[in-house]
């Protein structure tokens, strides 16, 4: 299936829809995301390096839906944000980032490796790829005009 027709699908579904955009959200999901984060180094120091990766997959994954709810964008599928990072607001390094990060985050949660096999390397890159992210995606929502949000959400419809 085509990315395009897969947006258009989980728009059908609900778990895309155009909302308000808000200021207010887009800050608690930045929030949220620094949380995350700072969650994530937390257990990275403690060593606890699988719940590491999880909470610095979702410190990109809220970094994300910051962006969206700033373009009145309301994302309620892991799948839709990585496609609208590449199809809508043509990102497509930031997607494939976000995308491998929720393999690695999908395989720390459910998967069992012998201990200590490359835990903390792992663990310690997704921290980078994670602080990055959310680097990006917030000078990417600093510099987004009213003008470019309205035209997002346009093409958003057009899904």
């Amino acid at each position: 299936m085509r990315k395009q027709e897969l947006l258009s699908r989980m728009k059908s579904e609900r778990k895309l829809i155009i909302i308000e955009p808000s200021e207010e959200i887009h800050l608690s999901y930045l929030e949220k995301s620094k949380n995350c984060f700072d969650s994530s180094k937390l257990l990275f120091s403690r060593g606890f390096y699988e719940n590491s990766i999880s909470e610095a997959y979702y410190a990109m994954y809220n970094s994300a839906l910051a962006l969206f709810y700033l373009c009145g964008i309301k994302c309620e599928s892991h799948i839709a944000a990585i496609l609208l990072l590449s199809e809508l607001f043509k990102m497509p390094t930031l997607s494939k980032s976000l995308e491998s990060a929720k393999i690695k985050r999908i395989n720390a949660q459910y998967s069992v490796s012998p201990a200590g096999k490359d835990a903390e390397g792992n663990s310690k890159k997704m921290l980078f790829s994670a602080e990055n992210f959310m680097l990006e995606m917030r000078a990417y929502s600093m510099k987004t005009k009213k003008s470019e949000i309205e035209t997002k959400r346009k093409e958003f419809l057009d899904f």
